[in-house]
């Protein structure tokens, strides 16, 4: 399982693990969490891990199903679009308000994310590429300068991230995404608004429609007998 952020509680140690181990793949859509192994696996009662599946139920990373048990979402091509359509909306307001709220420091975090951007891309190290492309989004997000977009937009981070993973496997994402990222980036630091919707929207779509199409493919695949299909 992947490691856990510090936490002060042993319900949060659980659930940081629990979350990031679905994050990095180590939990697979579909895949059973029993509680009864997972309390065993990380040593601990039942009690954390129950809440911290509670929890994880609320950020909307695994769905309890009656009579059967909890187990890892699987994302549906209307997740797909819900989420694309919400961070259009979102990411759209911190585009939109960056004239005003593009400091000096948030310039400066936009050429570092860049020459990473770079880097990772010339050395096909889509792992890394990865983590910038959520900095850059969520540098979008910070520029709406409003906490409620920012307090939802974390709530639904893990299906976000999902999301972009999903679409990423793709060689012509991963190209396209170099093109839109680079011009979303320029377009905000020449302080071009328009321009950078235009780069955010086509990337947006991009990846919602790449996303659907990788979906539709890993549907088609035989799935390992430790997965069910989620209703």
């Amino acid at each position: 399982m992947a490691q856990a952020k510090i936490a002060h509680t042993i319900k949060e140690q659980v659930y940081n693990i629990l979350k990031n181990s679905i994050l990095d793949g180590t939990f697979q859509p579909g895949e059973w969490l029993q509680e009864a192994k997972l309390a065993k696996d990380l040593k601990v009662s039942r009690s954390p891990v129950r809440e911290a599946l509670q929890q994880l139920i609320g950020d909307g990373l695994v769905v309890n199903i009656p009579n059967k048990g909890v187990f890892v979402r699987e994302i549906t091509e209307q997740d797909l679009r819900d989420i694309f359509e919400v961070r259009l909306c979102f990411e759209g307001v911190g585009i939109r308000r960056s004239a005003e709220t593009l400091t000096d420091q948030a310039r400066e975090e936009l050429r570092e994310i860049k020459a990473r951007l770079i880097k990772s891309y010339e050395a096909a190290d889509k792992n890394l590429y990865l983590q910038e492309d959520a900095k850059l989004h969520k540098l979008l997000i910070a520029l709406t300068g409003n906490k409620m977009i920012q307090d939802l937009n974390e709530r639904i981070y893990g299906m976000e991230h999902l999301s972009r993973t999903i679409a990423f496997y793709s060689h012509e994402g991963f190209t396209e995404y170099q093109k839109e990222h680079l011009g979303i980036i320029d377009a905000l630091l020449a302080g071009d608004v328009e321009k950078a919707l235009l780069y955010h929207e086509r990337h947006l779509c991009f990846a919602r429609d790449e996303s659907i199409k990788q979906l539709q493919m890993s549907t088609k695949q035989a799935r390992p007998a430790t997965v069910v299909n989620i209703p």
